[in-house]
C-alpha cells in the first residue's frame, strides 16, 4: 500500500526545469554561424529539422508502418531553404569520423534514402570548430550539381532553377569577402579556446 502511494506520488510530481543557454551546443553553433555567412541573404538556415517535416506520409495502401516510425526518428542538423518562397534546397547532417566509418560499412539509412527520394540534397559535413567558407562552398557546390546529375541520369524532375542558382553563385565577391572575414575571426576565437582547454559537448549527430 506504501509502494503505491509513494509511486502515486513521484508519478504526479512535476519536476523542474531550467532553460538552456542555447539550443545548439557550442559544434553546432560553429557551423550554422558559417552557413549564415556563406549564404548570406540568399537563404534561409533551420536548425534541427525532423525529416517526418519535409515529407508527406504514405497513403494507407502502401504505408509501412515501420518505416514510416524510423522517418519519424530521424532529423536533419540544419536546412536551407530559398529565402523567397522556403523551399527547401539542401539537408545538411553533421558526423564524426566514427559516423562515417558505420555508414560506409552499413550503407546508405532510410535518412539517405528519404531524402534521395524526395530530391532533396545531403551535404555530410565533418564535426569541427572552423570552417574555411571556400571549402564550405566547394561541398555545397559540389553536393548541389551531383544531385542535380543523379536526378537526371534517373529521369526525374530536375529541381528548380533558381534554386539550384541560389547556391551556383555563392562565390560572388561580396558574399566570399564577408566569409572570408567571418573564418579569420573564427580561426582567432579557436586558438583561444584551445589555449583555455574548454571541454566541450559532441554536437548529436541524432543516430
Amino acid at each position: 500500500m506504501r509502494h503505491s502511494i509513494f509511486k502515486q506520488q513521484e508519478e504526479n510530481s512535476v519536476p523542474h526545469y531550467s532553460p538552456r543557454a542555447c539550443f545548439l551546443n557550442e559544434g553546432e553553433v560553429t557551423v550554422y554561424e558559417a552557413l549564415c555567412k556563406v549564404f548570406n541573404s540568399s537563404a534561409g538556415v533551420f536548425a534541427k529539422v525532423w525529416l517526418a517535416e519535409l515529407v508527406a506520409r504514405p497513403k494507407p495502401d502502401g504505408q509501412n508502418p515501420a518505416h514510416w516510425r524510423r522517418v519519424q526518428r530521424r532529423r536533419l542538423d540544419f536546412l536551407v531553404c530559398s529565402e523567397s518562397d522556403l523551399e527547401p534546397i539542401l539537408a545538411i547532417k553533421l558526423e564524426t569520423e566514427l559516423d562515417s566509418r558505420k555508414r560506409r560499412m552499413n550503407g546508405p539509412d532510410v535518412l539517405e534514402e528519404v531524402l534521395q527520394d524526395i530530391g532533396l540534397p545531403l551535404l555530410r559535413l565533418r564535426i569541427q570548430y572552423e570552417y574555411d567558407p571556400e571549402d564550405l562552398i566547394k561541398k555545397i557546390n559540389f553536393t548541389m550539381q551531383e544531385n542535380q546529375q543523379n536526378r537526371t541520369d534517373t529521369c526525374q524532375e530536375p529541381p528548380e532553377t533558381n534554386a539550384i542558382t541560389t547556391v551556383t553563385n555563392l562565390a560572388t565577391s561580396a558574399a566570399l569577402k564577408s566569409a572570408l572575414g567571418f573564418w579569420t575571426n573564427t580561426k582567432e576565437k579557436y586558438r583561444m579556446r584551445t589555449s583555455q582547454r574548454i571541454p566541450r559537448e559532441t554536437p548529436d549527430t541524432g543516430k
